[in-house]
């Protein structure tokens, strides 16, 4: 059975200490995924960040994923993802979700500080 959590390529390392026994060094930022292994149902403990190039970055949950431009710095837009009711995820109205965008931006400001 296929997992739905969020995970990133970080957790594979600190997946395999887990999984082999082997101590994982503290400065690992990564979390082990062996309990989504076990139990394909068990949801994500952290959101996933992502970075592209010109400016893109982004965070994603287990509802939503906000996309966000920053071009050298600046703020140009966001793209809000709505994965509450689709595992596809549904384009929403950012201004429509003012306090969604606020909370992904949080997360997106703790990473860079």
């Amino acid at each position: 059975m296929a997992s739905h959590a969020i995970v990133e390529t970080i957790d594979i390392f600190p997946t395999l200490t887990d999984l082999t026994g082997l101590p994982a060094p503290e400065e690992l930022e990564g979390l082990s995924l062996r309990e989504q292994l076990e139990n394909p149902e068990a949801v994500s403990r952290k959101p996933a960040f992502g970075h592209w190039t010109r400016g893109q970055v982004t965070v994603r949950d287990e509802e939503w994923q906000l996309i966000v431009n920053r071009p050298e710095g600046g703020l140009e837009g966001f793209e809000l993802f709505d994965f509450r009711e689709n595992q596809e995820g549904v384009r929403k109205n950012p201004d429509e979700h003012p306090e969604v965008v606020n909370q992904l931006l949080e997360l997106l400001d703790d990473l860079t500080e």
